[in-house]
């Protein structure tokens, strides 16, 4: 039914956007090296809920160990990462995290009275847990502390990336120290890290979406049996995305919410709120189209297709256009 040329070109396309996804993956941004990666953590914040490596992932964050009833550094350590919370309060995907390293004073109530204290908006959370899990954080994974200190300490502040990757470290009573991790923060978090599923789910859209145009104009050239190829590979492109967003959203919990603000907001919810709908309609008459073409139909097929193309191409794009405005093109 297909030649090999075809198929060959078919492989070719998905091996390029493969390609072109790794290369994105891997961007990270300049003078900002990797030093390590933070281990998985359950430790309990100031409102007395769990809190793991898992709930951060997806977003860049400051780190320190301070605790309550310090009367050296840490006050002027909280001060600044008081400075960050409120200079990056806009940023939702930008959390503060302060860690105590006196947990047996430091309960969730403390924490909750302390984080009121430096007026902690819901980007800064403040974790406290058993003494052996903290430090264990503390050494093994942020490598800062000394395990040896009944009261280990550290005045240093830590860079987290959105995969868990330590980026930085910054002496919390420098005041140099700390504009780098300003201007740091920020090349962080414009990094691209595109998720493996919405990935391929965009990829096949772009693929129906192509296969889709080059359909229309070999019809239009009267070129009848490349227009079936490629109407059934578009077709084909589209149940896999089917399979794929319907295995992602089952098995993951991530939700993903876009972050600009003033006339892109608008934009990308307009987008989202035309697409979605669309999507689920043009479903059934996709199927009674290639029905009718399949049993050489071909009157009622094009008394359809002449509404469906144009709304399959829009979704199509608009399934590309979402997941670039979400991962790729985010605001700075």
């Amino acid at each position: 039914m297909f030649s090999r040329p075809f198929i060959i070109t078919q492989i070719l396309i998905v091996a390029a956007i493969l390609c072109l996804f790794f290369l994105y993956r891997a961007k990270q941004a300049p003078n900002v090296p990797v030093y390590g990666k933070v281990e998985d953590f359950k430790l309990t914040n100031q409102d007395n809920k769990t809190i793991t490596l898992a709930d951060l992932k997806n977003q860049v964050w400051v780190a320190d160990f301070v605790f309550t009833t310090c009367g050296g550094i840490c006050p002027m350590m909280s001060k600044s990462m008081s400075a960050i919370n409120q200079g990056f309060a806009k940023y939702k995907d930008v959390r503060m995290v302060s860690i105590s390293v006196n947990p047996e004073n430091d309960t969730p109530e403390a924490l909750k009275a302390y984080s009121k204290k430096y007026q902690a908006n819901d980007q800064w959370i403040f974790l406290t847990g058993p003494r052996d899990d903290i430090q264990k954080l503390a050494t093994e994974s942020f490598k800062v502390g000394d395990i040896k200190d009944i009261v280990f300490h550290s005045a240093l502040f830590v860079l987290v990336d959105r995969r868990g990757r330590i980026r930085g470290y910054y002496d919390g009573t420098d005041k140099e120290r700390m504009g780098r991790l300003t201007q740091d923060l920020p090349l962080v978090r414009r990094e691209i890290v595109l998720p493996l599923m919405p990935t391929i789910n965009a990829s096949l859209n772009g693929l129906a979406g192509i296969f889709l145009f080059c359909g229309f104009l070999a019809i239009r050239r009267r070129n009848v049996m490349l227009h079936r190829k490629l109407m059934l590979s578009a077709f084909s492109c589209s149940v896999l995305f089917l399979g794929c967003y319907v295995y992602y959203h089952a098995t993951t919990h991530l939700l993903t919410r876009y972050q600009g603000e003033g006339i892109w907001r608008g934009i990308y919810f307009f987008i989202l709120g035309t697409h979605t709908p669309l999507a689920v309609l043009i479903v059934p008459f996709i199927l009674l189209a290639l029905r009718h073409a399949l049993r050489g139909e071909f009157d009622k097929h094009t008394r359809i297709t002449r509404k469906l193309f144009p709304a399959w191409m829009y979704v199509s794009v608009t399934g590309v256009v979402i997941y670039l405005m979400l991962y790729v093109f985010k605001p700075a």
